[in-house]
């Protein structure tokens, strides 16, 4: 999948869901089909996962706060498919913040939205997440580095994975590479 077709439809995604929140007065979304889909259909003696796309992303989010905060990342990975490159990326440079005596403070990452969305076939859910003010030191001794917190669109990706749904990709909004 090219990259600019991605970013593009991403764009245009937050930009609906942006206009959409702002819009009066604000209406529940249909509920979700409880229909499963031929491919999610059980077998004779199987039962359906009971995970959903938004609980998996909303564990996963809450597992990278934890990391972010205890520098343990062993939750958040498990949450991932093992070939997730921006998520691995994403758990070493926390490892490595942390194994130079950093460590970040007040992280709570907070799902606010999550909207599916389909580019070349692919299914992507674009999230809308919002921080509150944290602070990072970088290594040990370090003076602290304050973020005011805010509000980031991320795409996510999920795949199922022996009966689990787990990030397989991601991509902060507005970011190339």
């Amino acid at each position: 999948m090219g990259m600019k077709r991605l970013i593009a439809a991403l764009s245009a995604v937050a930009l609906l869901g942006a206009c959409s929140a702002e819009a009066e007065p604000k209406t529940e979304p249909p509920a979700p089909s409880t229909t499963p889909t031929p491919s999610a259909t059980a077998t004779a003696g199987e039962s359906l996962p009971s995970d959903t796309p938004e609980k998996a992303i909303r564990k996963w989010v809450k597992a990278d706060s934890r990391m972010q905060n205890t520098g343990d990342s062993t939750q958040y990975l498990a949450l991932t498919t093992g070939d997730c490159q921006p998520c691995i990326a994403w758990a070493n440079r926390v490892a490595e913040t942390y194994s130079a005596g950093g460590r970040a403070q007040g992280v709570e990452l907070t799902v606010d939205s999550v909207v599916p969305f389909s580019l070349e076939e692919e299914r992507w859910h674009m999230l809308q997440i919002s921080s509150p003010r944290w602070t990072l030191y970088e290594e040990s001794g370090s003076e602290p580095t304050e973020f005011d917190g805010g509000t980031q669109g991320i795409a996510v990706q999920l795949k199922r994975v022996e009966g689990r749904l787990l990030v397989r990709n991601f991509l902060l909004q507005g970011s190339a590479s």
